[in-house]
């Protein structure tokens, strides 16, 4: 994989949306298969030891967790 990211400080993240929804959206909007998607997000939050579960709210979340979160969103959709 020769791709490049950058994860800014600020998060693109809807603080309303769960964690699954959130990731879902995201996979949803590039076209990934929300079936994959929804199947390796478990693994992902347990790889990256993200504190709650998939129907906890972003805006519940400490920032460090949002910010796993956001990488999952990236993660779900290239690996």
């Amino acid at each position: 994989m020769d791709q490049i990211g950058f994860l800014p400080e600020e998060r693109g993240l809807y603080l309303d949306m769960t964690i699954k929804e959130q990731v879902l959206y995201f996979a949803s909007l590039h076209g990934f298969d929300l079936k994959i998607a929804a199947a390796d997000l478990p693994l992902w939050m347990n790889r990256l030891s993200v504190k709650g579960n998939e129907k906890s709210r972003i805006k519940n979340l400490s920032k460090g967790n949002q910010q796993k979160v956001q990488l999952i969103t990236v993660i779900v959709r290239v690996w």
